[in-house]
């Protein structure tokens, strides 16, 4: 996997960064201005690189390197992906201030979200092409959620389950999520009630969904890996590392 090129992020959103110019006049600012771009004229808004290594000269003044940010966030119950709750911690409130800003980088947010009663495993990051690679359903990238129920399960029910997780389940509608036909997932049971399930996507409370079409009733959940990053076992709940983006590929 080309890490480098997933972090590159279009130069239009790089001015923007840089308050060169705004994304709705960069094309407007590259008719009249010289970017370069590791000395390569830049001629259109589309055109990306790593601002975080690459050298990007602008009217011959070379721009500081930016340092986007990854963090990985112990997610604790209780709190929202949004950045403003009146009746909720959001998660952007145990990230220290210094910690939440870069210079020349987009603010901080969430690559993709865990629902206020989920907890473990979540991303927060500056660079968005890292975020939207991360969320979009093309990747395919592992995420893997540790699950307690209430039922305790015979053998014969969890191989039942996991048959149905691999060939696929259809998903009644819920809210704003319409029915929906999983791709194939994997169920790892620890014991007759708690099991660990690893999917490829992330539909609208996908798990949660799953495990009320088995009739199991949900007791908690927490997400302990996406790719090849998991949670420190020393990671307290509300607590935070950063992290390199290459490490979500580690084997």
């Amino acid at each position: 996997m080309n890490t480098e090129k997933i972090l590159e992020q279009k130069i239009d959103q790089i001015l923007e960064n840089y308050k060169i110019s705004s994304k709705r006049n960069a094309s407007n600012f590259l008719r009249n201005n010289e970017i370069l771009i590791n000395s390569k004229k830049v001629s259109s808004r589309t055109e990306k690189c790593n601002s975080d290594f690459a050298d990007i000269c602008v009217n011959g003044k070379i721009l500081s390197k930016t340092k986007n940010l990854y963090i990985i966030l112990n997610k604790p119950l209780g709190a929202v992906c949004s950045t403003k709750s009146d009746s909720h911690k959001t998660v952007f409130d145990f990230i220290n201030e210094k910690d939440k800003f870069s210079e020349n980088c987009s603010p901080l947010h969430s690559a993709g979200r865990l629902d206020s009663q989920t907890e473990g495993l979540l991303i927060l990051t500056t660079n968005g092409s890292f975020s939207h690679f991360l969320t979009a359903p093309e990747t395919h990238l592992k995420k893997t959620y540790r699950i307690i129920i209430e039922e305790k399960t015979t053998k014969i029910e969890q191989e039942h389950f996991s048959n149905l997780t691999k060939t696929g389940i259809l998903l009644p509608p819920e809210k704003k999520a319409p029915e929906y036909f999983t791709k194939t997932a994997e169920l790892n049971w620890l014991s007759p009630s708690e099991l660990e399930m690893t999917l490829t996507e992330g539909k609208f409370h996908q798990v949660r969904r799953m495990i009320s079409f088995f009739s199991l009733t949900l007791k908690s959940l927490k997400r302990i890996s996406i790719g090849s990053l998991e949670i420190p076992e020393n990671l307290k709940a509300g607590e935070y590392i950063f992290f390199k983006p290459e490490e979500l590929f580690f084997q």
